[in-house]
């Protein structure tokens, strides 16, 4: 049952050529079952490139060839974020889209449930369940660690005994540091529990990380229970 979106990411591809390979949205097993997305760009035209080209699922029975979707302003395109493999194809022109993704509320409510026993377990062995991501044990362990330890750590009062201290550039650049250190398994469950894309969307947006936005996702993960 569909039941919380993530929040609205917007995608910007500047032309020259730029595009993204061809991948399925959720490999990491968060909970997301379906990929909305809108277009953004007045006037596009076919020569400028940069369809969003659909393949069939991978897990349902489908003959269907790969579609191109041109992203005309206010087109909507939808698929299944766990099945279905797509890619951007080459742009030649400043492209924009808006993405969001759509929760199963028992897959989601057990990946957070992985992901908080991966916390609890992060010195010794993984629980079984924590198995149905696709993620070797190491990695999760490692991700946990990097959640828990870096990302969303326990809270701090601040001075005055109200609140939360907020993120220093310090805090910033070790999460910086972090990242640079775990593997790319452990980077792909993060990014999962995260509602990335990809690893390549999570590491994008580490780099942009400010002190506010830093605050923002701590209370973001604490409120989820991690």
């Amino acid at each position: 049952r569909v039941a919380e979106r993530s929040d609205a990411m917007l995608a910007v591809y500047p032309g020259k050529g730029t595009r993204f390979q061809r991948h399925i949205d959720n490999t990491a097993g968060d909970g997301r079952v379906l990929t909305v997305l809108v277009y953004l760009n007045t006037d596009w035209e076919e020569q400028n490139g940069g369809a969003l080209r659909v393949f069939g699922s991978q897990t349902r029975e489908s003959s269907q060839t790969a579609v191109d979707v041109y992203p005309e302003c206010g087109r909507l395109a939808m698929f299944f974020a766990d099945e279905v493999p797509h890619e951007v194809r080459p742009t030649q022109a400043s492209r924009h889209a808006v993405t969001v993704w759509y929760y199963d509320e028992t897959l989601r409510k057990d990946a957070v449930s992985v992901a908080n026993e991966n916390a609890a377990s992060a010195a010794g062995a993984v629980p079984s369940g924590a198995m149905g991501m696709g993620i070797d044990t190491q990695a999760k362990q490692e991700a946990s660690q990097f959640m828990y330890s870096v990302l969303a750590p326990p809270e701090e009062p601040t001075q005055e005994g109200c609140g939360s201290a907020r993120p220093t550039k310090r805090d910033i650049e070790a999460v910086g540091y972090a990242v640079t250190k775990l593997s790319q398994g452990a980077r792909r469950v993060v990014a999962g529990i995260l509602g990335a894309p990809s690893d390549e969307h999570f590491l994008e947006a580490v780099n942009g990380l400010t002190p506010d936005s830093l605050f923002a996702l701590r209370q973001k993960l604490r409120r989820m229970g991690m």
